[in-house]
């Protein structure tokens, strides 16, 4: 009597078929703000004697466009930022900080950072 040897079976390997979307997206750089929006001046003083990173993340008003400014230093400056609203967030010695400050006026503000706080006046 024959026996039968068996065989196995051819093994085929399926590669599932995804759908992405085609549609990309336009990047809108952060750092290019249209000419010409009302600015206020932010005075910086860093009351520690340690480097400060400082990230603002604004929606600019009225126009409502969005835009992140980011600084590093280790001394005082006054920079000129968009009129807005922010939320920023500064790392003073591995510390993080966060607060809101509104620049709705051409007026000049002061963030005075110090190593566990910032005051806003």
């Amino acid at each position: 009597m024959p026996s039968e040897t068996p065989t196995a079976s051819p093994v085929s390997t399926l590669t599932p078929t995804i759908s992405l979307p085609t549609e990309t997206a336009t990047p809108f750089p952060m750092d290019k703000l249209p000419a010409g929006l009302p600015t206020a001046k932010l005075k910086l003083e860093n009351e520690t004697k340690k480097p400060v990173y400082l990230s603002l993340h604004g929606t600019i008003v009225p126009q409502g466009y969005h835009t992140v400014i980011e600084y590093r230093f280790r001394y005082s400056m006054v920079v000129e930022v968009p009129q807005g609203n922010y939320v920023y967030v500064a790392w003073v010695g591995g510390s993080k900080i966060v607060g809101n400050i509104s620049l709705l006026k051409a007026h000049k503000m002061t963030l005075t950072f110090h190593n566990d706080k910032v005051t806003v006046h």
